[in-house]
């Protein structure tokens, strides 16, 4: 989608030539190459992260992963620090000190 709009948006600015600049298409042939389309992000924050903190597993802890993985897709966070950042956050009652549980 973002190539489409870069083309239209490069035809429609004269006297830029009509088409996709070359700089999407070298962008485009690198997504295809690490196959950007089809591979999803890793969640950060996991299960052993919750168990460490109190939580037992079942519907509440899938939840609350559901919740972190959508805020890590919207840029809430990018690393562990973040995820338990943003865990303290919109879960005070989870923010305790799990022992150091880092990995």
């Amino acid at each position: 989608m973002l190539a489409r709009l870069v083309e239209a948006d490069a035809s429609g600015r004269p006297p830029l030539p009509a088409g996709m600049p070359e700089e999407m298409r070298q962008m485009l042939e690198v997504a295809r190459r690490v196959e950007a389309d089809r591979a999803a992000p890793a969640p950060i924050l996991m299960g052993r992260h919750l168990l460490a903190r109190g939580v037992p597993p079942g519907p509440a802890m899938g939840r609350i992963l559901d919740e972190a993985y959508e805020a890590q897709l919207d840029g809430a966070f990018s690393d562990l620090d973040g995820a338990l950042a943003w865990l303290a956050r919109t879960r005070p009652d989870l923010a305790g000190d799990p022992g150091g549980d880092q990995s």
